[in-house]
């Protein structure tokens, strides 16, 4: 896989996050909080928790571990997250901005929250962020209309044809 793929794929997860994140905003606090019984019970959990693997799995491509994100899980306000989520964002960002077709190529060693040492090419670990997060946000899309309040769209295709992809 290219790094110009990858960062990409990057810009678009970032749009996509910012927009499930703008929808769901609108909420009252209550609705934002409210435990409707899915798997990370409400719309501001399964955001937060989005926001905390983007970063977890950012920095695993750092070389990094961390044995936590609980930091960044218990996140409760859309302003908290709002803000840390812009740190995600650009570090991210940096790091694939840096990054070469070589690195990516490379094998990455990473400890996960387990304990569980594991080895793969670097691309994998950038791909599977985007992923994650997109599975995630279409159950936060689910939560908003099960609260009455309309996702906004954040298919690949239409982030293609908003032109803000390049």
């Amino acid at each position: 896989m290219r790094v110009e793929d990858l960062r990409q794929l990057w810009r678009y997860t970032e749009w996509a996050d910012r927009r499930t994140l703008e929808a769901a905003r609108k909420l009252p606090l209550e609705a934002y909080q409210r435990d409707l019984g899915t798997s990370l019970r409400s719309v501001g959990a399964t955001l937060a928790h989005i926001c905390a693997v983007e970063w977890l799995w950012g920095e695993r491509l750092r070389g990094r571990s961390p044995s936590s994100y609980a930091h960044l899980a218990g996140l409760s306000r859309p302003e908290e997250l709002a803000r840390a989520w812009e740190e995600v964002w650009s570090d991210l960002g940096a790091a694939l901005a840096t990054a070469d077709d070589a690195q990516l190529a490379a094998p990455l060693t990473y400890r996960t929250t387990e304990g569980e040492t594991y080895t793969q090419p670097a691309w994998q670990v950038a791909l599977h962020i985007s992923h994650h997060s997109a599975y995630h946000r279409g159950q936060v899309a689910a939560m908003l209309r099960q609260l009455g309040a309309e996702p906004l769209p954040t298919d690949l295709v239409v982030y293609f044809r908003s032109g803000e992809a390049g």
